[in-house]
């Protein structure tokens, strides 16, 4: 759990530039995520890296994945504003 919340989530999680970015252009924002144009970025890599993870260790990868998607959302419920 210490690598993904130290090294994975972090470059994963969106930003305060990716939310300005959605909010000015939206369709430019989804098109550019589905055909992978930030290829190079940490963000993908990470992704990718978390990927391959799931192809070997399925279960562990979707009980930590489960686990941080709670946090969030509890954290959400928390603070809706």
């Amino acid at each position: 759990m210490a690598v993904y919340s130290v090294l994975i989530e972090p470059n994963i999680s969106i930003t305060q530039e990716d939310i300005d970015e959605f909010q000015d252009e939206p369709q430019t924002f989804i098109k550019n995520d589905l055909e992978e144009s930030d290829s190079e970025t940490r963000r993908r890599q990470c992704m990718k890296f978390v990927q391959q993870l799931s192809k070997k260790f399925p279960s562990e990868m979707l009980a930590l994945v489960a686990q941080q998607i709670n946090t969030l959302l509890a954290l959400y419920c928390q603070n809706r504003a």
